[in-house]
């Protein structure tokens, strides 16, 4: 199955969930950020300073539930009237900026949320509100897939707050956590694991048990392992993160749908099927409840709880839940995003299962269709494709189409993974197979001594795997 997630979560410590959307969504959000800002402005003559504080503070409460727009809207209007009073103190400048650049960002406003981070270092007395605006520069930077000058921005951040506050500080933790994520998002899994370990060793011994900081900690800790195919360590971090976002966070918290959706892709790793389809559809509830059922957030719900199904053995329901998750994909994305190419895969991947080789082709074509036109030739999501179309041509014995989708896997595999990676030796086996099947032993026997080379190296002779290959090879020997 090919997911549309996990995601990280979105609290204040300037994480984000999975981007979908592209230019268009930023572009919309920057214009009703504008339009806020006209409203805010037209509305805000006249407003006392008690009245500017009390709307601070109701927008300070929207976002600690999680409630972004709301949040944005308010402190928009708050600093509308501040520059309005009579008497400004830039201390209380700094802070609406710090305000305005957490909520932008959250909302994926990312060019506004740089502009205040810009003003903050313009207006900033103080190292702390500079280190604030190098670690929200970096974030941004991050989201934008520009990693070198966000681990840059961090790294200037870390600087400033060390030598102000120390090894120990909770700022200084997250920046390590914040640099985590960083490395993460560049694949760079155990290292990332390191930094949200630092982070969660200087949250554990400064902060409240039940400080949502340290469920970040754990949350992105989870991540990593499970990216690394560690579903054991990543649904132990999940839980813990969990134990403490359900006691700290409101009922609908966005970080608390990321972090079930989450836990439930490991469960499904670790074929706890029954428990991830719990775990989502529980995620998708709080989605619905504050996206409402056309969101992007929601659709990767219906597919995961889709693909969690499909594990449990319930097909019919696996379907009923890709094709809500297809829906929303279609509407809010467009015909030739990824994430729809990808539940026609998994809808693929259930009429097969259902022995329905001829839909299960149809859908595996749409899938492949969309990604060489937005992937690219040369994607490991396109290998894994032609493998799916390799496998359904097998079952209708068409040997020819089959060696032609999987020779197209294997040139992608050797490109993207090298020519020893186990994987590669699995389809060079496939391969081995189908000539087998129609005869050709000379072809059948140069397939399957590819496999056992690479698996004689990278697993040693008396691996089961290396047997295999050996034994079929033996079988096909004059």
């Amino acid at each position: 199955m090919k997911r549309l997630l996990p995601s990280f979560a979105v609290l204040a410590l300037a994480l984000t969930a999975c981007e979908q959307g592209g230019e268009s969504v930023d572009r919309e959000a920057n214009d009703e950020s504008e339009k806020q800002e006209l409203n805010a402005q037209a509305s805000a003559k006249g407003l006392s300073t008690e009245k500017v504080e009390r709307l601070y503070s109701q927008a300070t409460e929207f976002y600690q539930k999680g409630k972004f727009p709301q949040a944005k809207a308010v402190m928009t209007q708050a600093y509308a009237a501040f520059e309005q009073l009579p008497n400004k103190d830039e201390a209380n400048r700094v802070n609406f900026l710090r305000e305005l650049c957490k909520t932008s960002f959250q909302l994926r406003e990312d060019k506004k949320a740089m502009e205040y981070a810009n003003q903050i270092l313009t207006h900033a007395k103080t190292d702390e509100d500079k280190a604030f605006a190098h670690s929200q520069l970096g974030s941004i930077r991050r989201r934008q897939g520009e990693h070198e000058q966000a681990l840059e921005h961090h790294e200037k951040a870390l600087e400033l707050r060390l030598e102000d506050l120390g090894e120990a500080h909770p700022e200084v933790g997250g920046i390590y956590h914040d640099v985590g994520i960083t490395w993460f998002e560049q694949g760079e899994y155990d290292r990332a694991i390191s930094y949200h370990e630092q982070a969660l060793s200087i949250w554990l011994n400064a902060l409240d048990p039940k400080d949502p900081r340290i469920a970040s900690a754990y949350h992105g800790t989870g991540i990593a392992y499970g990216k690394k195919g560690d579903h054991g360590k990543a649904i132990a971090n999940y839980r813990e993160a969990l134990a403490i976002w359900e006691q700290s966070l409101d009922s609908k918290h966005p970080d608390l749908a990321t972090a079930y959706n989450n836990l439930g892709v490991a469960q499904d790793g670790m074929a706890q099927h029954e428990e991830a389809i719990a775990s989502h559809k529980k995620a998708l509830s709080i989605r619905l409840s504050i996206l409402g059922p056309t969101d992007p957030d929601v659709a990767a719900s219906y597919s995961n709880l889709g693909s969690a199904y499909v594990g449990a053995n319930e097909f019919d329901q696996a379907l009923v839940q890709h094709k809500k998750a297809l829906a929303i994909c279609l509407q809010s994305l467009g015909s030739d995003h990824p994430s729809v190419a990808a539940i026609y895969n998994n809808i693929g991947g259930i009429h097969s299962q259902n022995g329905e080789p001829g839909k299960a082709l149809d859908h595996y074509r749409k899938c492949l269709a969309i990604e060489l036109k937005s992937l690219g030739p040369e994607h490991p999501d396109v290998a894994t494709t032609y493998n799916n179309l390799g496998a359904m041509h097998i079952g209708k014995k068409e040997y020819a189409e089959a060696v032609d989708c999987y020779l197209k896997c294997l040139a992608i595999e050797q490109k993207s993974l090298g020519p020893e990676h186990l994987d590669v030796a699995i389809t060079h086996q496939l391969i081995g197979s189908i000539h087998a099947a129609k005869g050709d032993k000379e072809s059948a026997i140069a397939s399957l001594l590819q496999a056992k080379t690479i698996r004689m190296k990278k697993l040693g002779p008396q691996h089961p795997l290396t047997k295999s290959a050996l034994e079929d090879i033996r079988k096909l020997s004059p």
